[in-house]
């Protein structure tokens, strides 16, 4: 089923990476959603998941922490509106 979409307009890429790891950066909040995710859902337990906040906290002390992600944007155009299904 199309549910009325078309094929895709535009596409795009876009870049973020960081070599920070703090509250004012996005891959600290990234990995704060992660955390609770994965425990609230019994995939690990919260000391496994402390550990992995104590390796990263280390990491930016050490200037070695580098976080990278690549979003995919895609811009859809709705088919006939007038179509009846």
């Amino acid at each position: 089923m199309s549910f009325g979409y078309g094929t895709a307009r535009r596409t795009s890429a876009a870049g973020l990476s960081s070599r920070s790891y703090n509250p004012a950066s996005f891959s600290y909040w990234v990995a704060q959603v992660i955390r609770s995710f994965v425990v609230s859902r019994q995939s690990v337990t919260e000391e496994e998941s402390a550990g992995w906040f104590d390796e990263l906290a280390k990491l930016e002390e050490n200037g070695a922490y580098f976080f990278c992600i690549t979003p995919v944007l895609t811009e859809a155009v709705r088919g006939d509106l007038n179509r009846s299904w």
